[in-house]
C-alpha cells in the first residue's frame, strides 16, 4: 500500500501540485496516527518517504523548495534530537564553528552573502544533523530491526520513483505529454528528473535502492519479486542517460559480489558470473549510446575541462587556496561549468581548510563504520559525486548517512557482545 501511495503522490505532483499535496497529506496522516513506531522512527520515516518531494514545495513544482515536505520534517526531527540532547558536546559543533564563520566570510568578502545564503544553510542542513547524531549516536534508543524497516522504506521510495520516472519516460516518447522536470541536452539527449533538479542526481537516489535491494537478496533468498523490483530500478537508471551512477553502481555491485563470493564459488562460476556482467554493462552502454549524444557510458562528456577550470580557480590566488570563492553564480559566467568533482567544487567555493574539516568529517564516519555492511550505500554516494556537483545540495545524503551510522551502533554492540562471548567461553 506505501509503495502504491508513494508513486501515486510523485507522479500527481509531476501533474498537479494541489492533488500531490492532498494525497501526501492523507500518506503523512496514516504513517503518524496508523502506525506504532517509535517517535524517532516515525519522523525518519516522513523524511524519506517526502524525498521525491524534496526539490519543490508543498503546493508543486511553481513554489520554492525552501517549503518542502522534506524540509519541514527534518525541522522537526532535529527539534525532537536537540530536546533528547540538551547537552550537546563541542566536538558535536566543531566542524560547524569552523566551517560556518569561514563561508560567511567568504561571502562577505566577495559582496554576495544574501544570493549565497541559500547555499550556505545547505551545507549546514547537511552537516547539523550527521555531526550531532554522529557525537551522540550511543544515546539513541533504536534496534536493528527498525532501522532494517526504514531501509526497506527507503528502497520502497526509490522503487517508487523509480517507476514514476518510466511513466514520465513513457508519456513523453509515446505520448507526447510532457509532465515533471526534463533536461534536453541536444542532439537525441533527453533526461527524465522526476522531481529532481540537477544532472544526475537521480540516478544516484535511485542508485541507492538499487543497493539495498541488492544486499537484501544477498542476505536473504532472491525471489521472483526482489528481482522485478532491482530490475526496475536499474532499468530507470539506464534509461535516465546519466552515466555518473550507473558507473559507480557496477564498480560498487563487483565490490560487494567479489566480497561476498570469492571464497564460495568455482572458476567456472566466475566465468559465467563474469560474462553476464559484462552482457548487461554493454547492453547498457548500447541503450545509453541509442537515447543520448554520448560515444557511450564511459564518454567522459568535459568533465575533465571542468575539473581542470576548478583547479586553476583554486589556485589563483592566496585567499582563493584558504577560503575559495564563495557561493556566487557570477564566476562561472565566463564560460566555466561547475566542475563535475565534489572534491574539486568545494576546494575552489570554500577553500582548503572547509575541505579539510569536510574530508575529516568523512574519515572519522568511514572508519566508524568500517565493518558496517551498509557502508556501500554512502562510498556509493561520495563516489558518484566525483562526477557530478553540489554534494551538500541533496537531501538523501543526510536521510542515509544518518540510517548507515545507526546500523553501524547496532552492529557494534553485536560484535562487541560476540567477542566477549568469545573470550568468556571459547569459540565453538
Amino acid at each position: 500500500m506505501f509503495l502504491l501511495l508513494e508513486i501515486i503522490i510523485i507522479v500527481l505532483y509531476m501533474i498537479n501540485g494541489k492533488a500531490g499535496f492532498l494525497v501526501m497529506s492523507t500518506l503523512i496522516l496514516e504513517i503518524i496516527l496508523m502506525e506504532k513506531d517509535k517517535i524517532i522512527v516515525k519522523l525518519m520515516k516522513l523524511m524519506i518517504a517526502s524525498l521525491p518531494m524534496s526539490y519543490i514545495g508543498l503546493l508543486g513544482m511553481s513554489m520554492v523548495q525552501i517549503f518542502s515536505w522534506y524540509n519541514i520534517f527534518l525541522f522537526v526531527f532535529m527539534c525532537y534530537i536537540l530536546n533528547r540532547f540538551k547537552s550537546i558536546t563541542k566536538k558535536s559543533l566543531v566542524p560547524l564553528i569552523i566551517i560556518l564563520p569561514i563561508l560567511i566570510i567568504q561571502n562577505i568578502w566577495n559582496g554576495n552573502l544574501i544570493e549565497c545564503f541559500t547555499e550556505i544553510i545547505q551545507v549546514v542542513i547537511m552537516l547539523f544533523p550527521l555531526t550531532i547524531i554522529f557525537n551522540n549516536k550511543d544515546k539513541i534508543l533504536i534496534s536493528k530491526d527498525d532501522i532494517k524497516q526504514l531501509l526497506n522504506t527507503y528502497a520502497n521510495v526509490c522503487i517508487a520513483t523509480a517507476i514514476a520516472m518510466l511513466i514520465q519516460f513513457f508519456l513523453f516518447y509515446y505520448a507526447n505529454i510532457q509532465i515533471g522536470y526534463f533536461n534536453f541536452g541536444g542532439a537525441n539527449r533527453v533526461s527524465c528528473f522526476c522531481l529532481f533538479k540537477g544532472a544526475s542526481i537521480l540516478p544516484i537516489f535511485m542508485g541507492i535502492g538499487f543497493l539495498i535491494l541488492l544486499i537484501d537478496i544477498l542476505d536473504n533468498n532472491i525471489t521472483l519479486l526482489k528481482v522485478i523490483k532491482i530490475s526496475t530500478v536499474l532499468l530507470a537508471m539506464v534509461l535516465n542517460t546519466s552515466r555518473s551512477a550507473l558507473v559507480m553502481v557496477f564498480i560498487i555491485t563487483a565490490i560487494i559480489l567479489v566480497k561476498q563470493f570469492y571464497k564460495k564459488v568455482s572458476l567456472k562460476t566466475i566465468i559465467i558470473g563474469a560474462t553476464i556482467f559484462m552482457g548487461v554493462f554493454i547492453g547498457m552502454n548500447y541503450i545509453i549510446t541509442l537515447r543520448s549524444n554520448l560515444d557511450g557510458i564511459l564518454d567522459a562528456n568535459g568533465r575533465l575541462e571542468t575539473i581542470v577550470g576548478g583547479i586553476e580557480i583554486w589556485t589563483a590566488n592566496i585567499k582563493n587556496f584558504i577560503l575559495g570563492i564563495g557561493f556566487s553564480s557570477s564566476i562561472w559566467k565566463e564560460g566555466l561549468v561547475k566542475p563535475h568533482n565534489i572534491l574539486i567544487q568545494t576546494l575552489s567555493q570554500c577553500g582548503i581548510v572547509v575541505t579539510l574539516c569536510i574530508i575529516i568529517c568523512f574519515k572519522n564516519y568511514f572508519y566508524e563504520n568500517r565493518n558496517n555492511k551498509y557502508k556501500y550505500l554512502p562510498w556509493f554516494i561520495l563516489l558518484s559525486f566525483m562526477l557530478v556537483t553540489d554534494f551538500y545540495a541533496n537531501a538523501f545524503i543526510t536521510v542515509i548517512f544518518i540510517l548507515v551510522d545507526w546500523y553501524g551502533i547496532n552492529n557494534d554492540k553485536e560484535y562487541k557482545m560476540k567477542k566477549n562471548m568469545e573470550e568468556k567461553y571459547g569459540k565453538n
